[in-house]
């Protein structure tokens, strides 16, 4: 049963996809063929369009001859000739352009007088006799001869012609007096045509009066003549589809106005050489389709036919592939259901086979198992163990730095009064004048070295401040300008001391009033200052300072900008690490390596940022950038009404002896005896901490003693107040 099953699905299958391929080749093959006839009617209509709108333009040629004899008062023989050539040179289809005029029986003799003086002494009124050659017109009630013709070259023969006497031209001409409209002749063959080839005149009459009276009687009364062009219709194809079949169609131009055997205008054939293409027995029969428009009073047709080569490029072949395509794939259906029923037979013996072996295996599996989940069990603990060890030690070590880091930053007291201590005792003895040179040299070492001492322990502990998150923003009003000046200003003279140049380009007008932490601003411009400086040893520095908004905000950007001996790349960022300098700063001039750690950090803490670009041997740029915020007016009227001077921010000028001495006197008794303490005790910190509270009510005295405590003049600090306090005492 099996077998026979298997036997008879495959023939199955096969007539199944068989009837299947049949139905959806006819259903592809009827889409395919409709839209082939859609494109081949298209192409019909665009051919047929092209030749009537070619055919439209030569009759606007004819119309606007035509009208220039209705405007024209009398055209001479000069200005048809002119008037008519450019439109000869541009239309070649055109082969004459004439004007013939209504000469009565009565006028002739005139009229051919008129000719021997004006065209030739042999002029005379012709017509063509029955032998093919001209003779003297015969007597009819009017001729209509041509008078004007270009180019005159060609057709020179043919002026004094009656075209009356032809019937066919007659004919034509008398519907166009009598019509008013423009009408064309049947087909005729001049001299000058091959045999293949034929003609057509068109007339349009000419009235007096210009425009067509309305009866046919008044018309003919008013007739003047008529505008002929004489047009080759072989010329007239070529001018309007070129030398090339138009579409890849071959058609009859007809004349379907004339009796039938005179019917053919001309034949376009496109025969292509060569046989027809292997797949020709493929091809949809030809159609024949037809388009008739109006000319020159006149139905013409247009009977196209596609051509070999047009089926060729644009009937549809590929749908014939269904067949072979559909019978080769029911093939490969059948064999496939035969090879699957055959599988499915192995199939069903291999799982009987595999199911036995799956279950002897599965206890042993179930074993494996059990072990595995043991060893995860054992693995797992031990992993969280040693994430459990390593957790702790990162918090032992963090503990540990920030130990640190807060150490330093509470011990900076006591750190710098020794030093401070040191730096005051040797500033007191470099005034004695007792001393001798070598003792003086040994003080300054001494000074110098407890100077750079402090220098490392306030940038050590600066460090340790910010990275134990003690440092803070202030949020304070400043003049912009004036501390951007006051920073320059005061490295000038150590400029001027290495020949240096020291420049502050502003780019346009910094605002005058800002907010934020002066002191670290301060602080980051005059490291970068400084340390241009320092490693520049000819040429100068360059600050350049501008504003400008970014992201809804005022930044301020700041470029120092030196022509020293320039940052290799390896180390235009290792310079910001801390204990770190490039190989320049190592080998030639010293220093902690902490200036730039500490300024790009501020610069960062504040939300900006410090970089820096160099090229070796032409100089290094270090660019700041520093968001600003813009001082409100609640801001600034507090700022400026907690200021002595009455609202001004400006930096004040040093008060005179008698106004310093005044404001010393106003100081208070306890106040006079801190700061002689302080000073004896040579404490700079708790000097300066002090002088804070004396800025409020004696800025002069303030400014003169916090110099005095910067330069180490301890001495000159306890006297200046000792007598402050003595006059208090006395008063």
């Amino acid at each position: 049963m099996s077998r026979r099953r298997t036997h008879w699905s495959v023939p199955a299958v096969v007539l199944s996809g068989l009837l299947v391929t049949l139905v959806l080749f006819f259903l592809v093959r009827r889409s395919e063929l409709a839209s082939f006839d859609s494109r081949l009617e298209r192409d019909v209509a665009n051919c047929a369009d092209t030749f009537g709108n070619k055919v439209d333009d030569t009759r606007l040629v004819l119309l606007a001859l035509r009208n220039h004899f209705v405007s024209s008062k009398e055209v001479s023989r000069g200005e048809f000739a002119s008037f008519t050539g450019p439109f000869l040179k541009e239309r070649t289809e055109i082969k004459a352009l004439s004007w013939n005029p209504a000469v009565a029986r009565t006028q002739r003799v005139p009229f051919e007088e008129r000719g021997r003086r004006e065209v030739n002494p042999g002029f005379a009124l012709t017509e063509r006799g029955a032998s093919g050659v001209r003779v003297p017109a015969g007597e009819r009630p009017f001729y209509y001869p041509v008078w004007y013709i270009e180019p005159m070259a060609d057709n020179g023969k043919a002026v004094g012609f009656d075209v009356g006497s032809d019937p066919v031209r007659l004919a034509a001409l008398e519907r166009a007096r009598d019509t008013g409209q423009p009408v064309s002749t049947e087909r005729i063959k001049l001299v000058q045509d091959r045999t293949s080839t034929h003609s057509v005149l068109v007339f349009y009459p000419v009235y007096a009066g210009g425009l067509p009276p309305g009866g046919v009687a008044e018309r003919r009364g008013t007739f003047q003549g008529a505008t002929v062009a004489v047009l080759n219709i072989e010329k007239l194809l070529q001018a309007t589809f070129g030398d090339a079949t138009p579409s890849g169609l071959d058609f009859d131009l007809l004349d379907l106005s004339a009796p039938q055997r005179e019917q053919l205008l001309y034949r376009w054939s496109a025969r292509r050489p060569g046989g027809a293409a292997w797949y020709a027995p493929l091809l949809p029969p030809s159609r024949t389709l037809v388009r008739t428009f109006e000319f020159g009073g006149r139905r013409w047709g247009m009977r196209l036919v596609p051509s070999a080569e047009y089926l060729e490029r644009n009937a549809p072949v590929a749908y014939w592939l269904l067949l072979p395509a559909g019978a080769l794939l029911s093939i490969f259906l059948g064999l496939y259901f035969r090879g699957l029923y055959a599988q499915r037979e192995d199939l069903e013996r291999l799982v009987l086979a595999r199911t036995a072996e799956l279950r002897s295996s599965e206890a042993t599996l179930r074993e494996l198992n059990a072990h595995l989940e043991e060893r995860v069990k054992d693995r797992t603990g031990k992993l969280e163990a040693a994430i459990e060890a390593l957790s702790q030690a990162k918090e032992r070590a963090e503990v540990g730095s920030r130990a640190k880091s807060i150490f330093l930053a509470h011990m900076s007291h006591e750190i710098r009064t020794p030093l401070n201590a040191i730096l005051g005792f040797s500033q007191i003895a470099l005034h004695d004048a007792t001393l001798t040179a070598e003792s003086r040299h040994n003080l300054e070492i001494i000074n110098r070295s407890g100077e750079q001492l402090l220098a490392l322990i306030n940038d050590v502990i600066e460090v340790a401040r910010i990275e134990s998150g003690s440092a803070s923003v202030e949020h304070g009003v400043f003049e912009l300008p004036a501390l951007l000046e006051e920073v320059v200003a005061g490295f000038r003279d150590k400029a001027c001391a290495k020949d240096l140049q020291l420049m502050h380009e502003p780019a346009g007008e910094l605002p005058r009033y800002a907010a934020g932490d002066e002191k670290k601003i301060r602080h980051v411009l005059g490291d970068l200052i400084g340390n241009a400086i320092k490693f520049t040893r000819e040429g100068g520095v360059s600050v350049r300072s501008r504003t400008g908004a970014r992201d809804g905000r005022q930044w301020l950007e700041v470029e120092v900008e030196d022509s020293g001996p320039g940052i290799a790349p390896e180390d235009q960022e290792r310079i910001f690490n801390a204990f770190e300098q490039g190989r320049v700063g190592e080998a030639d001039l010293g220093g902690t390596g902490l200036g730039l750690t500490i300024s790009r950090q501020y610069a960062r803490f504040l939300g900006g940022d410090l970089t820096v670009r160099s090229t070796p041997g032409t100089g290094s740029c270090f660019r700041l950038i520093l968001p600003l915020d813009q001082a409100t007016a609640q801001q600034l009227a507090a700022a400026l009404g907690s200021r002595p001077d009455g609202g001004s921010m400006e930096r004040q000028p040093e008060p005179a002896s008698a106004e310093l001495d005044q404001e010393l006197a106003r100081l208070p008794l306890e106040l006079c005896q801190l700061l002689a303490a302080a000073a004896r005790a040579l404490d700079k910190n708790s000097l300066l901490e002090l002088l804070q509270s004396v800025a409020q009510s004696a800025p002069g005295v303030a400014r003169r003693l916090r110099g005095l405590a910067e330069s180490y003049r301890f001495d000159l600090i306890e006297e200046l107040v000792a007598q402050a306090g003595a006059g208090e005492r006395q008063g």
